[in-house]
């Protein structure tokens, strides 16, 4: 193929063991990155991204392009993103083939992402924000355990109820608009905790549960609220909220339980949020069995921006 077909590969911005990651310049790398959404949302073409839309948004904004390190032009990840002026970007999507998850290509997307915004000086960008399901938790973990963003935004049914839309069908599409301000020193220590190890070191959930002040766990697969909103808020400033661990697992078989997880954590969230609270961190925790729990840490906005500052 001729350079007169395709512009040169854009030069890497991080070479690892197994794969790399680079800005996208040709239609051959977005019309791959295709192939990573169809794979990893099950996408028909309606829903997919256009790609000449995405061609441009890499001229103008940030499009971003995982590859493994034996085959540069397939795609196994890849961030899609836009400015918002004067002060931060919008990342539209980040997806991972699945094949590839797991093995921290989304934490070093996010990494490359982050590094281009911190270089940005005109306008300086503080801030990158992006929508997510709350209650998927690879996606939490990593939002939230390991690079440090906070919600106080809650998007009911974002995208309506795409009937046959790929791993959206059937449920509420509630999300997070989550907010990575990515000079912080909150956001500092969370990478510095991921790079020396520190984010695997998981509380034990029996001393966990006793030392904090516990909003709601699940019973039998179920949300049980172990305390009520109005005592928390009065009497508390953080509050947990364990969830599933297999959420993903559960809107495949189980659309019933999938809405009440969703109902649940949509009235814990827009109430919470609308009386000055944040979803501040996401902790897992591990019983004396070795069994994962996961949980959702929300914080008074203001008792959390003091501790930061700190």
């Amino acid at each position: 193929m001729s350079e007169d077909e395709h512009p040169p590969m854009a030069p890497y911005l991080m070479k690892g063991e197994s794969f790399s990651i680079r800005p996208v310049r040709r239609m051959d790398e977005v019309r791959s990155i295709t192939e990573v959404i169809r794979k990893a949302w099950d996408l028909t073409d309606l829903e997919n991204i256009a790609t000449f839309e995405m061609k441009a948004v890499a001229d103008f904004g940030v499009v971003l392009m995982a590859s493994p390190n034996e085959n540069p032009f397939q795609a196994i990840g890849f961030i899609y993103a836009f400015p918002m002026f004067p002060d931060r970007n919008y990342s539209h999507m980040m997806g991972i083939d699945p094949a590839w998850q797991g093995k921290n290509v989304g934490f070093e997307l996010k990494m490359v992402h982050r590094d281009l915004a911190l270089q940005h000086t005109n306008p300086q960008i503080n801030e990158i924000l992006w929508t997510v399901d709350p209650l998927l938790p690879n996606n939490a973990w990593l939002n939230f355990g390991k690079l440090g963003v906070i919600c106080k935004t809650y998007k009911i049914n974002y995208y309506g109820f795409p009937e046959g839309v790929g791993i959206y069908s059937g449920v509420p599409t509630d999300r997070f608009l989550v907010q990575w301000q990515i000079r912080s020193n909150w956001v500092e220590n969370k990478i510095k905790n991921v790079r020396e190890g520190i984010t695997r070191n998981f509380p034990m959930y029996e001393q966990f549960v006793d030392d904090e002040a516990v909003l709601g766990l699940i019973e039998n697969s179920k949300p049980v609220k172990k305390s009520s909103l109005a005592e928390i808020m009065k009497k508390t400033e953080t509050t947990v909220v364990e969830v599933p661990v297999n959420y993903q697992h559960i809107r495949e078989t189980d659309t019933q339980l999938a809405r009440m997880w969703r109902l649940f954590f949509r009235e814990i969230c827009t109430t919470l949020f609308s009386a000055g609270w944040i979803a501040s961190d996401y902790i897992r925790a591990r019983d004396e069995k070795g069994t994962f729990h996961n949980f959702y840490k929300f914080s008074k906005e203001a008792t959390f921006s003091k501790k930061v500052e700190e």
